[in-house]
Protein backbone atom coordinates (compact mmCIF):
# COMPACT_ATOMS: atom_id res chain seq x y z
CA UNK A 1 0.00 0.00 0.00
CA UNK A 2 1.10 3.63 -0.32
CA UNK A 3 0.24 6.05 2.15
CA UNK A 4 0.33 9.81 2.36
CA UNK A 5 0.73 11.95 5.00
CA UNK A 6 0.64 15.55 4.92
CA UNK A 7 2.68 18.24 7.76
CA UNK A 8 2.59 15.64 11.01
CA UNK A 9 4.07 18.56 13.14
CA UNK A 10 5.81 16.13 15.16
CA UNK A 11 6.56 17.55 18.71
CA UNK A 12 5.03 21.14 17.75
CA UNK A 13 3.78 22.21 21.14
CA UNK A 14 1.32 24.27 20.49
CA UNK A 15 -2.60 24.15 21.07
CA UNK A 16 -3.23 25.15 17.39
CA UNK A 17 -1.47 21.98 16.44
CA UNK A 18 -2.75 19.31 18.52
CA UNK A 19 -6.45 20.43 19.92
CA UNK A 20 -7.27 21.21 16.31
CA UNK A 21 -6.31 17.46 15.65
CA UNK A 22 -8.20 16.14 18.69
CA UNK A 23 -5.42 15.46 21.28
CA UNK A 24 -5.55 17.25 24.45
CA UNK A 25 -1.24 17.37 24.49
CA UNK A 26 1.39 17.07 22.54
CA UNK A 27 2.59 13.70 24.04
CA UNK A 28 -0.69 11.96 23.30
CA UNK A 29 -0.60 13.42 19.23
CA UNK A 30 2.72 12.23 18.71
CA UNK A 31 2.32 8.57 20.45
CA UNK A 32 -0.79 8.43 18.20
CA UNK A 33 1.53 9.31 15.16
CA UNK A 34 4.16 6.55 15.79
CA UNK A 35 1.26 3.84 16.35
CA UNK A 36 -0.22 4.55 12.84
CA UNK A 37 3.42 4.58 11.58
CA UNK A 38 4.75 1.26 13.41
CA UNK A 39 1.28 -0.10 11.43
CA UNK A 40 2.59 -0.19 8.14
CA UNK A 41 4.34 -3.06 6.85
CA UNK A 42 7.63 -3.28 5.39
CA UNK A 43 6.42 -3.13 1.80
CA UNK A 44 4.18 -0.11 2.73
CA UNK A 45 5.55 3.47 1.21
CA UNK A 46 4.62 6.38 3.39
CA UNK A 47 5.49 9.59 2.02
CA UNK A 48 5.63 12.54 4.26
CA UNK A 49 4.60 15.83 2.53
CA UNK A 50 5.08 19.38 4.48
CA UNK A 51 6.39 19.79 8.08
CA UNK A 52 7.82 16.95 9.75
CA UNK A 53 8.70 18.09 13.00
CA UNK A 54 9.37 21.64 14.78
CA UNK A 55 11.18 22.21 17.62
CA UNK A 56 14.64 22.41 19.18
CA UNK A 57 14.91 18.34 18.81
CA UNK A 58 13.14 18.67 15.20
CA UNK A 59 15.74 16.58 13.41
CA UNK A 60 15.81 13.72 16.05
CA UNK A 61 12.01 13.56 16.09
CA UNK A 62 11.90 13.48 12.37
CA UNK A 63 14.36 10.49 12.63
CA UNK A 64 11.95 9.07 15.45
CA UNK A 65 9.25 8.64 12.75
CA UNK A 66 11.15 7.38 10.19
Amino acid sequence: MTYFMADPHYGHNREFIYKERGFNNIEEHDSCLLNNCKKLKANDFLYIIGDVSCGRNSLENALEIS
